[in-house]
């Protein structure tokens, strides 16, 4: 009996010893946080986890196995190590996008200490290939850093598979710069395709063959290798096309090419969710579908589904909610104040580049369609108005100019993550595209056309 107590007591100590891996997360002192929470990605699932104010937050997981991780802080993401009851601590500059500076705390036998370095390393090498090198060149030297790193690598007393993934990560981090060269090589200016195609070494190298590693995963700079190569083939196949069909077609190859069900669900999962966020749902009919059908892991699932929500609110036919502006004069105007006409609206600003480029094509459309049931409205998001006013009135812009203030209600109801942004209002004070083409590009006026034609 003595002998049966002691057992099951010494069973119920084992169960009640604790195996939480502890990640204390901070900002580095004197940041202000923007973010109410932060993330970790591990054996592809998202552990979520409350910021202070100071950017200050404690996650607790138990984990089975050690392994690597993806910590996240908003557009931030970087590789840590999960070590089985550890305690990691952390301190984080947000300025620093790659992680590689990133402070760790962690009885883990070096391991966290060397992915920073490595980071660091490899990217400081990845530079290092300059794009300014004629092609054979510049891929000689790309060959010769990777081989370097792996050599830096070997030399460690790290385990075989902690060295494995520790090399694909430098390698990875290679990959990621390179995609750039064609571009950067022409001095960033457009290319057309039989000119991106003269570049046959990096092309061969680039996008022979996708490199199917489910196992790196667990790194950011596959992740990002793995989004841009899909990204970059289709730049590549179809130049010119429409970027919607660009997103089909990688659907498409990814759903033909990719074998392993998590790598492919991940590879859909970047193509489609990005465009939803950016674009939203119109005429995205196909690769939603293609999401739906062949995702199904919940992270993935769960961002897709909150973009489509947001977009689904101001989805053509639903109604606009109102706004109350002040124009340079100081007069209020709401867009109720246009009832009975089409109202194009264009969300800029003064210190965007791309935003003051559309400026002259909006106003030849609007000389050409004056007189029409349709009236041209501008939203300077600009925070300081004397510059805007100043603006407005030197380059003497027509249509109705009007400043958002302090109110973002009407900016956050249709979604605006940046600029430009142009939206098309029917009369009776309903959405026809959240989305609307550039003026620049020609289908605007088309579509102004169209919707006028139709109202007789």
């Amino acid at each position: 009996m003595k002998v049966l107590v002691l057992f099951i007591a010494m069973v119920c100590a084992i169960a009640c010893t604790t195996t939480e891996t502890i990640l204390d997360f901070n900002l580095v002192e004197g940041s202000i946080n923007k973010l109410d929470s932060a993330y970790v990605i591990f054996q592809e699932q998202a552990y979520r986890f409350p910021l202070d104010a100071k950017g200050k937050g404690t996650l607790k997981m138990n984990i089975k196995e050690d392994g690597f991780a993806i910590l996240v802080y908003g557009k931030l993401s970087t590789n840590i190590y999960l070590k089985q009851g550890n305690t990691l601590k952390v301190i984080w500059d947000k300025e620093d996008w790659r992680g590689g500076k990133m402070q760790v705390v962690s009885d883990d036998g070096g391991i966290n200490e060397y992915i920073r370095l490595n980071i660091e390393k490899s990217f400081k090498k990845a530079t290092e290939c300059s794009f300014t090198l004629e092609e054979d060149s510049f891929m000689d030297k790309v060959e010769q850093t990777i081989r370097e790193l792996s050599a830096g690598i070997d030399s460690t007393n790290f385990a075989p598979e902690i060295k494995d993934i520790l090399k694909a990560s430098s390698k990875y981090e290679v990959l990621y710069w390179i995609y750039k060269y064609p571009r950067f090589h022409n001095f960033g200016k457009r290319m057309s395709q039989e000119e991106y195609l003269a570049f046959k070494r990096f092309n061969e190298y680039m996008f022979d063959k996708f490199e199917a590693h489910p196992e790196y995963l667990c790194l950011t700079a596959y992740r990002e290798y793995a989004v841009n190569w899909f990204y970059e083939l289709m730049q590549l196949r179809c130049f010119g096309e429409p970027y919607i069909l660009k997103k089909e077609k990688a659907c498409q190859y990814i759903l033909e090419h990719v074998k392993n069900a998590e790598l492919r669900e991940y590879a859909l999962a970047e193509t489609i969710t990005p465009y939803i966020k950016s674009y939203g749902i119109e005429g995205a009919e196909n690769i939603i579908e293609c999401f739906r059908t062949n995702v199904k892991n919940p992270m993935y699932v769960n961002l897709f589904e909150s973009y489509y929500t947001i977009w689904k609110q101001i989805s053509p036919g639903s109604f606009a909610c109102d706004f109350r502006y002040s124009d340079v004069d100081g007069k209020q105007v709401r867009l109720s104040d246009f009832k009975g006409k089409y109202v194009f609206i264009d969300i800029w600003a003064t210190w965007c580049k791309p935003c003051c480029y559309e400026i002259p094509f909006i106003q030849e459309i609007e000389h050409r369609l004056a007189g029409k049931d349709v009236v041209f409205v501008s939203i300077s998001t600009d925070k300081d108005t004397d510059v805007w006013r100043k603006k407005v009135k030197e380059e003497n812009m027509g249509g109705i100019q009007l400043n958002i203030g302090k109110d973002r209600s009407f900016t956050n109801y249709f979604y605006v993550t940046s600029i430009p942004r142009f939206i098309i209002i029917d009369p009776e004070q309903k959405i026809v595209t959240a989305h609307a083409p550039k003026p620049s590009s020609g289908e605007l006026e088309k579509l102004l056309n169209k919707l006028l034609e139709k109202q007789g």
